[in-house]
Parts: C-alpha cells; structure tokens; sequence
C-alpha cells in the first residue's frame, strides 16, 4: 500500500508564537511525525512577554497551565451602572505565555520535532518545494507556515485598520481588596478621538493584573499608559498600597485588510500574518487554535489550499470595526450593550464567531439596527464589486 502524501510532506514553521506552536502541536495531532516539522525561532521562548486571555466553554490548555477561570465578569461604560453577568456556559481563562512556550516544547521535542533556533532570511518557492534560507543554512519544505508579524497598513481605501495596544501592571496589594471570583472583563473610559477600556484580572485578594487597552493609529508611550494605570487603581482601590511586580505592553493589529490572500501554493501565512487576529475585537487566542487545527488537517488533503475565513465572518467583523472606528464615542455602549441584551453566554457565542443563525440575528437586532444594516450593506458590496 502506497504511503500518503501526508506522511512524506516536510512542514516548515516559521516562528514559535501562538501560532506557530499551536499549528505544530495539531499537525502532530493530526499524524504528521516531529521528522517531518521544521521549527524555525531564534529566541528560546522562555518568556512571560504576554498574558493570554479567552472565553471557552471548556479550556483549551491543559489543566497544568490554565492559571485561572472565572464565570463571574462585568462589564461597564462611562456615566453608566456596571453590567453585572454569571457565565452558565461560558469560562474566562487566563494563562502566562511562558507556561504555555514551556507546554508546547515539551511536546515537540518528545515528538522530536527539529527546532531551528536561527532567523529565516529568505524563501524561495517553486513548483514542487520551498528553500528556506537563513544567514548559515538552507533546508527544503514542500510547505511552509510563515508566522513573521506583517506590516499593517492604515489609511487604505475601503480597509478598515487600528492598532490595539496596551500597557498592564502586576500589582501585588498590601491586603485582601480584590473580589478574587470576578473579572472586570471592559471597563470603557473616554479618550478624545480613540477606544479604550480596562481590564482586571484577579489572582486571589490581594494579587491581580490590571491593564488598558486602546485603539489607535499610534501607540502610546509607556509612560502614559502607566499614569492612567494609577488613575484607575487611585480611583477604585483608594487608600490601599500596592506594589508593581510586573508590567507589560504590547500591540495587536486589528484589520479586516484580507492578509490571507499572500499565500501562494506553497507558502501559506499564518497567525497574525494570515488574518486570524478577530478584527472586531482583537481577540486571538482560541481563534488561533481554531485556525491551526483547520490548517493541519488542510495539510492531509492530496491537494492543500491555504485558509481563509468565511464570507460571513468576514463581513460580520468588518461591519462592527467599521462601526466602532466611525462611531469610537459609541464603543463602549454597543459593547457593554451586547452583554446587556443578549447575556454572556450568548454574546460570547457571537464574539467566536460560534453563534446560530437565529442568535446571530437576534443579537443583530439588539444592536443599532439601521446603522449596522447600512454598514454590513456596504460591505457586501464592496465585496460584490471586488473592492475589498
């Protein structure tokens, strides 16, 4: 019996992120052997460079590197009461990205897969394979995963882009002032010009990380961020003395540019690079995981096509990022006012892209109807009339 293409294909990995590492540990899953995976990352991913956030019914990670879950959040915006919600179906996980680099090494290397610790500085596709080059070694691939941050472009006609940055603080409390069984899931606040919104995630009473999130076409300086971190702390814990242990910052693009159209037959983006950051949210972590098992099983096909999200998925994010980057005032109130409308886990179901026809519809309906229906029109169109 004839062995299957799938078994004799070399899979190279460009970068050890979330992506990369979750699309290795699914083509394990799907049978593809370490000796057939080529991962290639110059850093050792040792880090705690982020902290990962995302709503599930049941936890993606092993038990072992899930920090905490929660049911209880709220979610609030300015001048308004908080939107109190229990999650019945629905958990909040939260995980340091180190433990999770640590999970996915163990796993590769007992498969044996062959970690590249060098810097691709080149590609080279033809009919039947791909050289991968860097400054001191080739290697040849029949496909190749490139996870490498892209350039987001802002200010193109029809596109929709922003940057989601974000500053965060680790902070340890002098004493038990945390309500330890809930998170401050959005926390909006009023920016002239630009979104923004706190979060809060507690680690028992006393510990917690509380960080800002914007949307912008700038990001901030460290500084700023930090001033506002205080602000808030200042404002919904006085007169309790605190520590920061820890502090991070970041930026997510958030773009409904279609990224995925840069694969070509043998070079296929992914992560970021590939459009599978959600546009309408910034949200990445379970939809990364999502995308990288659809990826592995694409590569079992006799005759692999790159991934590409659905047409409903597309216009439903452009819509809603249009909506917000027109309307940045109103952000806040059409999110919180989801949650409010529709409960958490039913809201959460739309936000993953999970929901049915008939919630979907449903939540359409509790939102600022005429505004979102001429909007999702326009991007049909642009669609129809091959502008987007």
């Amino acid at each position: 019996m004839a062995t299957p293409a799938s078994q004799r294909r070399t899979i190279a990995i460009i970068g050890a992120g979330a992506a990369g590492l979750w699309t290795a540990l699914h083509l394990i899953d799907q049978g593809f052997s370490g000796g057939q995976l080529l991962l290639f990352e110059p850093s050792g991913k040792t880090d705690n460079d982020r902290t990962w956030s995302f709503w599930a019914r049941r936890s993606i990670l092993p038990a072992e590197i899930a920090t905490r879950s929660f049911s209880r959040m709220m979610v609030r915006r300015p001048t308004a009461d908080p939107v109190e919600l229990d999650s019945q179906i629905y958990r909040y996980f939260t995980t340091r990205s180190a433990a999770f680099y640590a999970y996915a090494k163990r796993v590769l290397a007992k498969a044996e897969v062959t970690w590249v610790p060098e810097t691709v500085t080149e590609l080279s596709e033809s009919t039947d394979a791909v050289t991968v080059r860097t400054s001191s070694s080739s290697y040849t691939a029949d496909y190749v995963l490139d996870s490498r941050p892209p350039t987001i472009r802002l200010g193109l006609p029809h596109v929709q882009a922003t940057l989601q940055h974000f500053g965060g603080w680790f902070v340890r409390f002098a004493r038990a002032c945390v309500d330890e069984d809930k998170v401050v899931l959005m926390d909006f606040v009023e920016l002239q010009g630009e979104i923004g919104f706190f979060y809060l995630i507690p680690d028992g009473q006393s510990m917690a990380l509380v960080e800002l999130a914007v949307f912008s076409d700038s990001v901030w300086e460290k500084a700023r961020y930090d001033k506002a971190l205080s602000g808030y702390l200042a404002t919904h814990y006085p007169n309790h003395e605190y520590t920061v242990t820890e502090r991070e910052y970041g930026v997510i693009p958030m773009t409904d540019e279609a990224l995925w159209r840069s694969a070509t037959p043998r070079i296929w983006p992914i992560g970021t690079r590939g459009g599978w950051v959600q546009p309408s949210s910034g949200y990445a972590f379970t939809r990364i995981e999502r995308f990288a098992k659809d990826t592995a099983k694409r590569l079992l096909a006799s005759k692999p096509q790159a991934w590409r999200p659905s047409a409903v998925q597309q216009i439903f994010n452009s819509t809603m990022l249009r909506y917000i980057l027109e309307k940045p005032a109103r952000a806040g109130e059409v999110f919180v006012n989801l949650f409010a409308r529709n409960g958490a886990d039913r809201t959460f179901a739309f936000l993953d892209e999970s929901a049915g026809v008939v919630d979907t519809l449903r939540i359409m309906w509790n939102s600022p109807r005429w505004p979102f229906t001429m909007l999702a029109l326009k991007e049909v169109m642009l669609r129809v009339l091959q502008r987007k």
